[in-house]
């Protein structure tokens, strides 16, 4: 399932307030996501801007918090940009969120998310930096996603993508929990037969 929320009219102001050389100098330091051995991710750059406390498989699958990156704490616009989504598909808490750069030639294979996390929340992806040759893959829908437009990817199902193109695909990629929508509670939270 690939669900149109609405439109950000802020969103270049991720590109502003996140210099490029800024990302990509980033994104170097983090490539645990990109070069774990089966990561479907190994055509990725990621850049964290909420993240577990600590990296390693339990945490990403299983890790319910999410703490700010310094590279967050100095990019006010981002901020704002990750804000003004919260508030269009109204948010109780705003989870993990990462800046994902897709190369030329890149792609992510198909694969599902899982773990409590994933059981936790939803996937919503901003494309910040698009063409019309990248197309996203999810479930049995496949489609070109608009810059500025908020799309929420259901994570849980197969999903995939692929950047053909000679530029750069990036998208601002966050995970919330809504206050009219439905989210599993985790099992270790689940009320008994009696309600408690």
């Amino acid at each position: 399932m690939i669900r149109e929320w609405g439109r950000i009219e802020s969103y270049r102001d991720a590109i502003e307030g996140l210099a490029c050389e800024d990302f990509f100098e980033e994104a170097s330091k983090e490539t645990w996501r990109s070069d774990s051995p089966t990561s479907p991710h190994k055509g990725t750059q990621s850049v964290f801007l909420r993240m577990s406390d600590l990296i390693l498989p339990s945490d990403v699958f299983d890790d319910l918090d999410a703490f700010t990156c310094p590279i967050l704490i100095d990019s006010p616009k981002v901020q704002d940009v990750i804000s003004d989504v919260s508030y269009l598909v109204q948010a109780s808490r705003i989870g993990r969120a990462m800046l994902v750069n897709l190369p030329p030639g890149g792609r992510v294979v198909p694969h599902e998310d899982q773990g409590e996390y994933c059981a936790s929340y939803r996937r919503f992806h901003l494309p910040i930096v698009t063409n019309d040759k990248v197309l996203f893959t999810c479930g049995e829908t496949q489609k070109h996603l608009e810059e500025g437009m908020v799309y929420e990817i259901d994570n849980k199902q197969t999903h995939s993508t692929s950047n053909p193109s000679d530029y750069h695909r990036l998208h601002l990629i966050i995970d919330m929990q809504l206050l009219n929508g439905w989210v599993r509670v985790p099992q270790h939270y689940e009320e008994d037969e009696d309600g408690n």
